[in-house]
């Protein structure tokens, strides 16, 4: 399939929305950890607008972040050895370099944090002390062998994707000649999530980085997608909004919920990619592309920035209404992607080839 100029703008008006929705997915429990409240605890309006936000709508990134990657990793890829060890080439300096950085760079910032006396404590609580780090523990935290999730732990994503990328002969093997089967499985194994203890990656990198790949093997067409008109993205925020009432009122939980959330995240995936469509035709798309050039940045450091805003932010507020909850969760968010983004705009600016080999040149 040929990556055509609807395919490239639509993936770049995706990528920066795609990041901020992650930002909201890891504001979500942190947010009401620090309260050491859980979500149904908090009146019906707190807890229905974070639930939908971060639980459903922003859920959708992940699993489009690997079809994008798949889809991009496989075009004009085959069997051969060349072909393999030239993308294999690319993605280090795309993936493994900044992935050591990022980390790498927040083992140092916690070693010394954890070495201030009045810092200590907010920094050694639920991690071991980093001057302690046998070398199977610096291996885990830096590429969560045993854990899964790495010391920067948003770079679990980048993890699983190398991985995927190691194992891509595999995955060319099964979308070019069982692809029905393959599709099935993989969904299988990500709706009934069984306990592998063998398996090193998740359910949700396979599934997804073999969609997008299957998409452009098979060469099926992403045009389909439109001609399901607002029709399925009616269905899609009726369901979510739904769901989310049934979860702020604690109608029903556990499996039920978790299944309608897995099906959504599918149609979630197609409203998104409908949503880019509309907006590729308007003027609007230009300012949110140009924002793309950020989104590796933004991805990277949100964290710690996240959690260091929401240890001051909860010191300075003391929620006492539902409006003074939701407004420190969205003051979280946006100052957090506002912050990040300036950072990435001073360093893309003043310092651009260290930029490009924190970001892998994005």
């Amino acid at each position: 399939m040929e990556i055509t100029k609807d395919i490239s703008d639509r993936i770049q008006i995706l990528r920066f929305p795609l990041i901020v929705a992650i930002v909201f997915i890891h504001a979500g429990p942190i947010f009401f950890s620090a309260y050491h409240q859980p979500a149904q605890k908090y009146s019906f309006s707190v807890s229905f607008f974070i639930y939908l936000i971060s639980e459903i709508f922003a859920r959708v990134a992940v699993p489009l972040f690997f079809i994008i990657s798949g889809f991009l990793f496989f075009k004009d890829f085959d069997l051969s050895f060349t072909t393999y060890l030239y993308k294999i080439k690319t993605r280090i300096k795309t993936l493994f370099v900044p992935y050591l950085f990022w980390n790498i760079s927040l083992l140092i910032l916690l070693l010394i944090l954890q070495s201030v006396p009045f810092l200590s404590p907010y920094f050694s609580g639920r991690t071991k002390s980093i001057i302690s780090y046998d070398l199977i523990t610096f291996l885990d935290a830096m590429f969560a062998v045993h854990s899964l999730t790495p010391i920067a732990y948003q770079f679990w994503f980048i993890r699983d994707l190398m991985i995927m990328v190691l194992m891509a002969p595999v995955i060319y093997l099964v979308a070019k000649y069982a692809p029905l089967m393959g599709l099935i499985v993989f969904t299988l194994l990500w709706f009934l999530n069984l306990d592998i203890r063998f398996l090193i990656v998740r359910y949700e990198a396979i599934l997804f980085f073999y969609i997008g790949g299957l998409l452009i093997i098979t060469n099926w067409s992403l045009a389909w997608t439109d001609r399901l008109g607002p029709i399925n993205i009616l269905v899609y925020i009726i369901t979510a909004l739904g769901l989310a009432t049934v979860q702020a009122s604690e109608i029903i939980s556990g499996s039920s919920v978790k299944i309608i959330l897995l099906i959504l995240i599918f149609i979630g995936i197609i409203v998104y990619w409908q949503l880019a469509g509309l907006l590729s035709k308007t003027n609007t798309c230009k300012p949110i592309m140009r924002l793309s050039a950020f989104g590796f940045f933004v991805f990277a450091i949100h964290e710690p920035i996240l959690t260091f805003i929401k240890k001051l932010l909860f010191i300075l507020i003391v929620p006492e209404s539902s409006i003074s909850v939701l407004a420190a969760f969205l003051i979280l968010t946006t100052t957090t992607i506002l912050i990040s983004l300036i950072c990435a705009i001073l360093l893309k600016k003043y310092v651009n080839n260290f930029y490009n080999i924190i970001t892998g040149a994005r």
